[in-house]
């Protein structure tokens, strides 16, 4: 069966959100006031990541690929950032060389004015196909985010099926980001 080890404390306080294991010596930990971590089984800090935007929200989008190393938070701001286990900071503040996802828009003419009026930021101003997932503030909170390898047709090159695409989930829309 199962045995209790005993509790590590992590030196941190709040509500742990999430946890993930990138690989069999990190333990990733993300809690409820921001604070995000990359730590040893033991309880040794690796790293901990900076620009992080939660506070008191148990149900925000978190993905991590463990193949590119790459995670994705949402955030209360309305905002999803990538940044890879490498760096401390997300990729939009980072000096590394990625191409920012991309919004794969609709191509249906009356879902795409659904989704205009319901993407309004109240200044006027509409998501739109191809922004940049840094430019995006989404209408409602993003409460599911995942990492998929992204598809190819038959006369695309095979190369481009080892890319990882971000899918967000905020209230009833399903957004398609290429990456890179």
């Amino acid at each position: 069966g199962i045995g209790f080890e005993g509790r590590i404390d992590y030196g941190a306080i709040g509500t742990v959100t999430n946890l993930a294991a990138p690989s069999s010596r990190e333990l990733l930990v993300v809690r409820i006031t921001g604070e995000v971590s990359l730590v040893t089984p033991a309880g040794d800090t690796i790293r901990t990541f900076d620009g992080h935007v939660n506070s008191y929200h148990f149900d925000l989008g978190f993905a991590l690929d463990t193949e590119t190393r790459v995670m994705a938070l949402a955030g209360l701001d309305g905002r999803v950032r990538v940044w890879s286990l490498d760096l401390p900071t997300p990729f939009k503040a980072s000096a590394a060389k990625i191409s920012a996802p991309k919004f794969d828009g609709l191509d249906d003419e009356s879902v795409e004015t659904d989704f205009k009026q319901a993407h309004e930021d109240g200044e006027g101003r509409v998501m739109e196909r191809q922004d940049a997932l840094g430019a995006c503030v989404f209408p409602k909170d993003v409460t599911a985010l995942l990492w998929h390898p992204r598809i190819t047709r038959q006369e695309e090159p095979a190369e481009l099926g080892a890319f990882k695409d971000l899918y967000v989930g905020a209230g009833e829309w399903v957004y398609h980001f290429t990456w890179p």
